[in-house]
């Protein structure tokens, strides 16, 4: 198999890095990497370095590259950019993508799968999510813990099919490189799920400039971080997303399991006055829930505030 990683940050670093590495133990696929700048030079010169909880290893792709030219077409894209830079990263990676090409995207968003059929003239497009704290340490490196993807085929009609056998050629992919990889039937859902925590918690920690501690000791924003998410919940169901009744509750308590002195990384890029993606959380929430009847006034209060200020 033929497989390109488009994004080499902290998720395409870590789960490209583990592509590529079985790839070069095992002979059985060809990984080329499509990155930029002073990454990509390091990469070249001394392969990506990967330290995870399994330990410190070195990726040497096929090619590192900024040219997807050079690359030509492959079977298997796994699309790892940032929310923002989804169009022009898939305008310059259509030299990889032929018309059987399956692409997985892995963003922040829930919207993304949607753009990405939008922005490509062809290819098929997975849906799909990852669970992973990881991030460039320095250029050619990563560092990060173990991570997970949930994926999936949308059900909407009029898409091309994706057979049985190409998923799992895929899902062999997965098991081969060491990664925890599912498949499932409804992939909005876990999409979902995660979203309503990182965009909810993201909105309010960096509307607050605060830690996530800052929020949970405080009863007054943390009835307001509830409402995010009963917003984003309400939002999902509206577009029929089955997501389970007891969804923001149990959200809720997983923010008490961060440190205090936790971040989100919307939060930490808004301190830098680096691009973020508050378009992708509470700007799509407010949009949606305008164009869909369902009032979002606790994002829309957030995205108000940060707008002048993201990057």
């Amino acid at each position: 198999m033929r497989i390109a990683i488009v994004g080499l940050g902290g998720v395409g670093g870590y789960f490209g890095g583990k592509i590529a590495a079985a790839a070069a133990a095992s002979g059985e696929d060809e990984v080329f990497f499509l990155v930029r700048g002073r990454h990509r030079e390091a990469i070249a010169a001394r392969g990506l370095v990967v330290k995870g909880r399994e330990g410190e290893f070195t990726a040497k792709p096929a090619l590192a590259t900024e040219d997807a030219a050079e690359i030509g077409p492959v079977d298997f894209v796994l699309f790892c950019v940032k929310t923002y830079d989804l169009e022009s990263a898939a305008a310059k990676m259509i030299p990889l993508v032929g018309e059987q090409t399956i692409i997985l995207p892995l963003l922040n968003g829930v919207d993304h799968a949607k753009r990405l059929r939008a922005a490509l003239p062809r290819g098929r497009v997975l849906n799909g999510c990852c669970y992973i704290f990881s991030m460039i340490e320095s250029p050619g490196v990563i560092s990060g813990g173990a991570g997970r993807i949930v994926y999936g085929v949308d059900s909407q009609p009029g898409l091309p099919e994706i057979l049985p056998e190409e998923l799992e050629a895929i899902a062999g992919l997965f098991r081969r490189s060491g990664i925890a990889a599912k498949h499932v039937a409804n992939a909005d859902v876990a999409l979902w799920s995660k979203y309503l925590l990182i965009c909810s918690l993201g909105g309010i920690t960096s509307y607050y400039q605060a830690p996530v501690g800052a929020i949970t000791g405080d009863p007054r924003r943390l009835a307001q971080l509830r409402a995010m998410m009963e917003e984003v919940e309400a939002v999902a169901r509206a577009q029929g997303v089955p997501l389970p009744e007891a969804i923001v509750e149990e959200t809720m308590k997983s923010v008490f399991s961060f440190g205090p002195d936790s971040t989100t990384s919307m939060q930490r890029d808004f301190e830098k006055g680096n691009r973020t993606e508050l378009e992708s959380f509470s700007g799509y929430i407010v949009r949606t829930g305008a164009e869909l009847g369902v009032p979002t006034p606790t994002h829309g209060e957030v995205y108000a505030k940060l707008i002048g200020q993201s990057g």
